[in-house]
């Protein structure tokens, strides 16, 4: 299975995706914190970084991958996000349902106070525009699932 990854593009004052990058995967399903904790590490190696990144893979309404977006980029111990961005992308991409994806360069994929808010936010925000946040996985050493841990 193909995994591409999108970024935005604005072209003639409207947003667009366009195709960045194209990987191989083995298996289909990117649904469980596993799955998706071994395609960050092995082809986006999130666990290595040295700043915060915030991921998003898109699925469509089988939970099959539609692709995947870096939403942000930002410093050793934070990352901005709004929902506004996030669901933009996603929305473009025609998915039903989204995985918020997070690294913590410390190592410790303890969710911060912020990483709380922000899920909640993304949470509420999917259910008003009928996209459904499915996970918000945490990165570091190990790993830290938002749905695992029922906090979703």
């Amino acid at each position: 299975m193909n995994l591409i990854k999108y970024k935005t593009q604005k072209e003639n004052d409207l947003i667009s995706i366009v195709e960045e990058d194209q990987f191989i995967i083995s298996g289909g399903n990117l649904t469980t914190p596993q799955s998706v904790e071994k395609i960050m590490k092995e082809i986006f190696h999130i666990h290595k970084e040295t700043e915060e990144y915030i991921y998003e893979l898109c699925l469509n309404s089988k939970l099959k991958p539609i692709g995947i977006f870096e939403v942000s980029h930002g410093t050793v111990n934070q990352s901005l996000i709004s929902p506004r961005e996030f669901y933009q992308k996603a929305l473009l991409a025609g998915a039903a349902y989204v995985i918020a994806i997070h690294n913590h360069p410390s190592g410790c994929c303890t969710p911060s106070s912020e990483d709380h808010k922000i899920t909640k936010k993304l949470k509420e925000a999917g259910q008003l525009i009928g996209v459904t946040l499915i996970d918000f996985i945490i990165i570091g050493d190990e790993r830290f699932s938002f749905k695992e841990k029922d906090f979703l």
